[in-house]
């Protein structure tokens, strides 16, 4: 039986996954694929998700890195997770 329990979403992890100058990078991709292999369950906050929205609002984070990620299959797939976080949030 695998384990179901929920992981909390962060902005830091977000933010080191799409950003590939951050020196957290290859850990939060190594993290993702193992989240990825066990299917558990992502959550966050409200307020994680204004904290990634205003941080890729800002220049440096536009299409060159978070579209370019999350047009990666892998990437797609978080950004799937990413989106089935907020509607955990939503209802």
């Amino acid at each position: 039986m695998s384990d179901l329990t929920p992981v909390f979403l962060d902005t830091a992890y977000v933010f080191a996954l799409i950003n590939t100058r951050d020196e957290w990078h290859a850990k939060a991709r190594e993290l993702g694929h193992t989240l990825h292999a066990t299917s558990r369950p992502l959550v966050t906050s409200e307020f994680v998700l204004a904290e990634i929205a205003d941080g890729l609002s800002a220049i440096r984070f536009r299409a060159s890195q978070a579209i370019g990620y999350f047009s990666h299959e892998t990437g797609a797939q978080w950004g799937s997770a990413l989106l089935s976080a907020c509607l955990v949030l939503l209802f």
